[in-house]
């Protein structure tokens, strides 16, 4: 049984989250109050960018838990976790590079902030994120740079449209994606 944010929670408990969650969405699950964070997990900053290319599509990588490959996979921006003392742009830049091999140049943002809990390889967390947005050519990413954990959880990636990203029945995060890539092209 999880707590889970808020906002995030009470607009999706229903619906297409809770069934892309299958068995992580436990009986008994509730939202939390604004700024309640469940005391049994870990907390993690991590930092993400949307990248948009100059056709207006953003990268996206598809991903899953590789110790609960049942629950299903889900897309995300590239990005992830901060380390020591790194500023959010400092660990955005460095996650999107391991992640596509691409080096970010000018960003702009915070332009979104998020918060929710998640178990992942078995461990509870609760994640407070960053986007961040940067215009970039469209590249092939490489993976190069993957750690072993990003070696058995990402399956794939591919540049979306907005369009695209609003008609599929895919898990894609964060939940306004597609209106904030619109909103951001160059």
């Amino acid at each position: 049984m999880g707590t889970y944010p808020g906002s995030w929670c009470e607009q999706w408990a229903t619906g297409k989250v809770r069934a892309a969650m299958g068995a992580l969405w436990q009986a008994g699950t509730r939202c939390a109050r604004a700024g309640e964070v469940a005391m049994d997990r870990r907390r993690r900053e991590a930092a993400r960018i949307v990248l948009i290319d100059e056709d207006g599509r953003t990268l996206l990588i598809r991903g899953l838990d590789p110790t609960d490959p049942a629950a299903g996979s889900w897309w995300f921006t590239p990005g992830g976790g901060r380390e020591g003392d790194e500023t959010q742009e400092e660990t955005a830049r460095r996650e999107v590079l391991e992640e596509t091999g691409f080096e970010v140049g000018q960003m702009s943002g915070p332009v979104l902030h998020r918060e929710f809990d998640i178990v992942f390889v078995g461990e509870p967390i609760h994640q407070s994120e960053v986007y961040f947005v940067a215009h970039v050519p469209a590249f092939e990413p490489r993976s190069a740079g993957w750690t072993e954990l990003e070696r058995t959880s990402f399956l794939d990636h591919r540049w979306w449209s907005p369009e695209e990203i609003e008609a599929s029945t895919e898990f894609i995060f964060p939940v306004n994606l597609a209106e904030l890539v619109r909103r951001h092209r160059a």
